[in-house]
């Protein structure tokens, strides 16, 4: 299934001139490069992050009042790189923020927790944590070896995709990815995150103008 822009489901466009109006030179504005195993098929026009092998390190708060620590920290297919942060909102309770300040699912001391971005287990020793008590998580990309995903929310858009392509679960596909402008869009002819609010929509269109990608209402925009 393909994801929604603004809760609508979007089918895959036939032609890539369905989904980009105007790119300045494809072949400076295209990458090709690998989509990661168990992405299945990625249609045409779908947004897309990068994924990659990452070194990931915590460090708690100069401050905090609780004792313990992160441990058994991985990376899931939709990490990103930046910072993950995470703060005490009860003595067993962590809010996690994604790199961006997108708020994720909550972790509770003692119990693994795990997400399509990020996984750890927060672990309590000595005095216990208190409000405002917190950790970041840096999560360092291994780019020579990065794979192309579709974007998930809380994730971080790198492009998007400028043919359709498929990656099984046993290895690997390759997919061209349309990472840079000057070019022009059609919103409506994308594939966002499932389940995106306008809202959300609206901070990726944004992050991909940061690229020199503009993403118009409508062809005749």
């Amino acid at each position: 299934m393909y994801g929604s822009q603004a809760g609508g489901i979007v089918r895959a466009p036939m032609r890539e001139t369905d989904v980009f109006k105007h790119v300045y030179d494809p072949t400076y504005c295209n990458v090709s490069g690998r989509l990661a195993m168990g992405s299945g098929r990625v249609a045409l026009g779908t947004v897309m992050a990068l994924a990659g092998l990452f070194v990931l390190a915590a460090d708690a708060n100069a401050g905090n009042t609780g004792g313990g620590s992160i441990e058994d920290i991985e990376a899931r297919a939709a990490t990103v790189s930046g910072e993950y942060t995470l703060e005490c909102i009860d003595e067993d309770v962590f809010a996690v923020f994604a790199p961006g300040g997108v708020r994720l699912a909550d972790a509770t001391v003692g119990e693994p927790y795990d997400t399509a971005q990020i996984a750890f287990t927060i672990t309590a020793s000595g005095a216990a944590f208190e409000a405002g008590d917190g950790f970041v998580i840096a999560a360092a990309e291994d780019r020579e070896n990065a794979r192309f995903i579709p974007l998930s929310l809380g994730g971080r858009p790198a492009g998007v995709s400028y043919a359709e392509a498929e990656a099984g679960e046993a290895s690997d596909g390759r997919v061209l990815v349309h990472v840079r402008g000057p070019s022009k869009l059609v919103r409506t002819k994308m594939t966002y995150p499932e389940n995106a609010s306008p809202a959300q929509i609206a901070a990726i269109d944004a992050e991909l103008m940061a690229r020199g990608i503009l993403v118009l209402d409508s062809a005749n925009s």
